[in-house]
């Protein structure tokens, strides 16, 4: 039986301080739908260094460690274009609502800020719907 390749991503929940949740919305010449940054770790990178590398090429801003929670989630997915498996470790980053974010725009055409029920329906996949709700219940943990 043939072993599938792995790759290791992050993805970030971008929230701010009124809890609402930074969508997406992918370039249509490569992908489809609304979604959370998300990305590859790269050779020599670990997950924190990875996750301010992506947020800094599809968002343009710079993050500050004591900005991040490890949600300790984990995703996988099959990407058929690649014939890979990606293992996606996710993330809660605040930013304030304020912030200018400029969107890398080969990757992104379009944001908004998004409620739980509204970034739950825009949400194209499945995978990112279920880290959103996990979100959610970490959310309420935190606020006891």
């Amino acid at each position: 039986m043939k072993e599938l390749a792995v790759r290791y991503a992050v993805g970030a929940i971008i929230f701010d301080e009124e809890q609402n949740f930074l969508l997406l919305k992918r370039n249509p010449l490569r992908y489809q739908g609304w979604g959370f940054v998300k990305g590859g770790v790269d050779e020599g990178e670990n997950d924190l260094q990875a996750l301010g590398r992506e947020i800094m090429e599809e968002i343009g801003i710079s993050i500050s460690l004591e900005k991040i929670i490890d949600m300790e989630y984990k995703t996988a997915y099959y990407d058929n274009t690649k014939g890979l498996v990606v293992l996606v470790n996710w993330f809660f980053v605040f930013v304030p609502r304020k912030t200018e974010l400029t969107l890398g725009l080969d990757e992104w055409v379009d944001q908004r800020w998004a409620t739980y029920d509204e970034a739950w329906h825009r949400l194209t996949w499945q995978t990112q719907q279920m880290v959103l709700k996990k979100a959610q219940v970490l959310f309420k943990s935190l606020q006891k």
